[in-house]
């Protein structure tokens, strides 16, 4: 998983990594608040969460346990209870103090001052939700197939629900400034730009060394970052390159 930083703070620009056990991997400036490595984790980890000022962070598991890292608050988690489908991702609230859980079912969990605004939970999706994204006051869902769920003040502006895919997406991106857009990306690198995301390439139909498994935006900027399963990073447009852990 990978959470970037932003360029508005030289001191916080850069991003992270985090692997299944939960090493956490800082490159650029951002800063290193800990990490769960070498633990005895009830489940892996899935999902990677930066707090608004990006001096700390989550982590949480497929079983909804929250580590919370830096000036990151616990807030609460979904930890020993029974849910009924996986955890696949963790999304900070942008007003900080908060964060929601997102289950492969479409169910979501709301801690802290983040806020409810709804969720596909009970109903019969098309395949595994696989990412989320939030806006000011909502958030977006994605499938593996490309649907997209809209939330509160959260634009929906397109999707590749029904279409032919190379590979299942894998991740979702919110474009930080400007009109609303956002990006979907598959583990092949495949990129699908909606609304006012730019397209600045892809790794589509390259001979990857690890299937992508996730992406983030660069922040007031063009550009954007993927990551594969092995640490590679692949950086496009405006987006800088601070590292990775390939190889």
């Amino acid at each position: 998983v990978l959470a970037a930083g932003t360029p508005a703070d030289a001191a916080t620009f850069g991003y992270w990594l985090v692997s299944a056990k939960g090493n956490v991997y800082n490159l650029g400036a951002v800063p290193f608040k800990g990490s769960e490595a070498g633990k005895a984790l009830p489940a892996p980890i899935v999902g990677m969460a930066a707090t608004p000022d990006r001096k700390g962070y989550w982590l949480v598991s497929s079983k909804g346990n929250v580590y919370n890292f830096g000036d990151a608050p616990f807030k609460g988690s979904e930890a020993g209870k029974a849910l009924p489908a996986p955890i696949v991702g963790i999304a900070a609230f942008s007003g900080g103090g908060g964060y929601w859980l997102v289950s492969a079912k479409g169910n979501v969990y709301n801690f802290g001052i983040a806020p409810f605004k709804g969720s596909e939970a009970g109903k019969p999706l098309p395949a595994p939700v696989v990412g989320m994204t939030t806006t000011s006051d909502g958030y977006l869902l994605v499938t593996a197939k490309g649907n997209v769920y809209h939330f509160g003040d959260a634009t929906f502006l397109g999707s590749e629900a029904g279409k032919s895919l190379p590979a299942a997406i894998v991740s979702i991106a919110l474009v930080v400034c400007g009109p609303p857009g956002y990006w979907l990306v598959t583990a092949k690198g495949n990129l699908y730009p909606f609304g006012s995301a730019g397209f600045s390439g892809s790794e589509a139909g390259k001979a990857l060394p690890a299937p992508i498994v996730g992406m983030a935006a660069n922040a007031c900027g063009p550009g954007y970052w993927f990551v594969g399963g092995k640490g590679s990073v692949y950086t496009f447009g405006g987006a800088h390159f601070f590292g990775s852990e390939a190889g």
